[in-house]
């Protein structure tokens, strides 16, 4: 087992809330919804960063990488509702999130012991960027063992890189790209998207600038481009 440098811990400002634990939608019972079987369960994460050549990757690449990552991932935990159930994440083997009140000043970070991963989570976010710093924390995760050839190993690089990875990971999860559009041609009302799929306005705006679908976002979200204030300690899988 070897020693890794800490994940950064994530620096944030969203606006909007909703529950992380999210309602089944139509009215239909928590029973009709059944998490895939164990078996699928287990092999997850490796089926994820199985989507990671074997090589140096470029950063356009990386964000294909992050693209396929995020659909396969809402295939996987059999996802096909606008709303993006972040529970179904703690339900995946070797991992554990924990939402904490008054204890990190940073909206997450992540984790390994030895046998678990462990995503912290800033209780006093917004219920929405609670739900998107999951998803961001979970890419990190992913990111770990192969991370060498999907970043720039200059850390000053590396840092930012990873951060931007990990945020478009995220948006890609809660805001594909084949149901946003198609709920986009209904309406352009940022709220109403907002509530539709779980996220702040603000997400809305990137997301729509990410895709083309109006005036480019100039402003970098915060969380990357601060540095980490608090370090975590965190050991790589063996």
């Amino acid at each position: 087992m070897r020693s890794a440098p800490a994940h950064s811990p994530c620096q944030a400002s969203e606006s909007t809330t909703m529950s992380i634990t999210q309602e089944p939608p139509s009215g239909r019972s928590a029973a009709e919804f059944p998490l895939p079987s164990r078996q699928s369960m287990d092999s997850i994460l490796q089926q994820l960063r199985a989507l990671v050549p074997d090589r140096r990757t470029t950063h356009i690449e990386s964000l294909r990488i992050a693209e396929r990552q995020a659909r396969l991932l809402r295939e996987l935990l059999d996802s096909h509702v606008d709303t993006f159930d972040t529970d179904l994440v703690k339900a995946i083997p070797r991992i554990t999130i924990d939402t904490l009140i008054g204890e990190i000043p940073f909206s997450g970070a992540s984790f390994w012991n030895g046998n678990t991963w462990h995503v912290h989570i800033r209780g006093e976010e917004p219920l929405t960027h609670q739900r998107f710093t999951i998803l961001h924390e979970l890419k990190h995760i992913l990111d770990h063992p192969v991370q060498a050839r999907i970043y720039d190993d200059r850390a000053f690089v590396c840092y930012g890189e990873r951060e931007l990875i990990a945020d478009y990971f995220a948006a890609c999860v809660l805001l594909p790209e084949d149901r946003f559009r198609a709920a986009y041609k209904k309406t352009h009302d940022h709220q109403v998207l907002a509530d539709q799929f779980g996220v702040s306005v603000r997400r809305i705006l990137y997301r729509l600038s990410e895709l083309d679908l109006t005036e480019t976002v100039t402003q970098i979200p915060l969380r990357s481009m601060q540095p980490a204030h608090v370090p975590v300690v965190q050991r790589a899988i063996a």
